[in-house]
């Protein structure tokens, strides 16, 4: 017979792990806020981002790149985006890796292309 607490974790843990399986595939959540020099907030409906992650080494290699556009006419400056759910570059200048390959800390990325 199972006991109750030992069945709560278990659901638990397949709960936590399809949240995690899921979440993997739609990318990073970004939030931040942006301000002018005159320390106003930036309001346009056309700002884009333009989102990079580089290698950690002395050879500053491009790994990831996509853009964004967000409309921050009522956002006080605030804004939030999915990295990963951008318009990618073109695989000539990153590879084409998606994020969750760029990320998983295995395997070899081949980026003699770019």
């Amino acid at each position: 017979m199972w006991n109750v607490t030992k069945l709560l974790g278990i659901l638990s843990f397949s709960l936590l792990l399809s949240v995690a399986t899921n979440a993997a595939g739609l990318g990073l959540s970004l939030q931040g806020r942006i301000l002018k020099s005159d320390n106003t907030p930036v309001t346009s409906n056309n700002v884009q981002f333009r989102v990079q992650i580089r290698s950690p080494g002395a050879e500053d290699c491009l790994l990831f790149e996509e853009f964004q556009t967000v409309d921050m006419t009522s956002s006080s400056g605030v804004f939030s985006i999915v990295i990963g759910a951008g318009a990618r570059s073109s695989a000539l200048i990153d590879g084409g890796y998606s994020i969750d390959k760029i990320f998983a800390n295995r395997g070899v990325l081949d980026l003699s292309a770019t």
